[in-house]
């Protein structure tokens, strides 16, 4: 709804990362295979509990942003966009901790 109020022209949902949470089911089904189900409930469930809601700060629609990780903490806007949003401040965010669980990247550095 940010995108559609302040975009400059006519604006539709793309699948890149500008719209990280945009997927469609057949990736769905490939990404989450058998438990397709599950997380589509999920994901529809959340989806219509909110319909129809936007938020506003200062009397302006807000900007809200998905991630699909967390480290425990919502980063500031100013340190993640380099804009600065009054709404957007570090917290604690505990509900995603266990996202880290067995996760774990390896790289390799040449010399």
């Amino acid at each position: 709804m940010y995108k559609i109020e302040t975009f400059n022209q006519e604006y539709d949902v793309i699948t890149d990362y500008s719209n990280l949470s945009y997927i469609v089911a057949d990736e769905m089904k490939n990404k989450w295979n058998i438990d397709f189900n599950k997380y589509y409930e999920k994901v529809k469930n959340a989806v219509m509990a909110t319909k129809r809601e936007v938020m506003y700060y200062d009397d302006k629609m807000v900007e809200i942003y998905y991630f699909a990780m967390s480290n425990g903490y919502i980063e500031n806007a100013s340190l993640a966009f380099s804009e600065d949003r009054d709404y957007l401040r570090s917290v604690e965010s505990i509900y995603n901790n266990d996202s880290l669980r067995n996760f774990e990247v390896k790289k390799e550095i040449p010399l």
